[in-house]
């Protein structure tokens, strides 16, 4: 699974930009029911919801990750562009630690705001790493950590994040 959606689980992710801007995302997930989940970010909200073909954002009609998991596989990504799978068994080194087995889409969406995307998906774990060159800048953000909440102080007491 390269989207895993496990209710409560959170993501932190470091982030930097050409500027020398460095800040912190947390991202944590909702699930809704056995198909459909929700990631919360301080953005919002974002629907997933899992399709016979891949991963889709709910009322959109785009995926983040469409099957087969191949070199090649294009679809419509969730910025509006066309996505290709660039990579598969792919290996990549975060914060978070060392990852194997991960597949690379690329999303590039042209016109007046042309953006490019690359996503780097990890079995068991999601999205590890993502780049954005849009706007002649850059911005990357790399898996800190991931797992659930760590229940800090007396019982009852727990660290849910955003």
């Amino acid at each position: 699974m390269f989207f895993p959606l496990v209710h409560g689980n959170l993501w932190q992710y470091e982030t930097t930009s050409d500027d020398g801007e460095h800040g912190l995302l947390l991202v944590r997930a909702r699930r809704t029911s056995e198909r459909e989940g929700e990631l919360l970010t301080p953005q919002g909200a974002r629907r997933i919801g899992y399709e016979s073909e891949g991963i889709a954002l709910l009322g959109r009609y785009v995926y983040v990750l469409k099957t087969p998991l191949a070199l090649g596989t294009t679809f419509t990504g969730e910025h509006g562009g066309k996505t290709r799978i660039d990579a598969v068994e792919a290996s990549i080194t975060v914060p978070a630690g060392r990852f194997e087995g991960c597949v690379v889409t690329v999303e590039e969406r042209l016109g007046d705001a042309p953006a490019r995307y690359t996503t780097t998906f990890c079995p068991e774990v999601g999205i590890v790493a993502l780049d954005v060159e849009a706007s002649g800048g850059h911005e990357r953000a790399e898996l800190r950590s991931y797992g659930p909440p760590v229940n800090i102080g007396p019982e009852g007491s727990s660290f849910s994040g955003p």
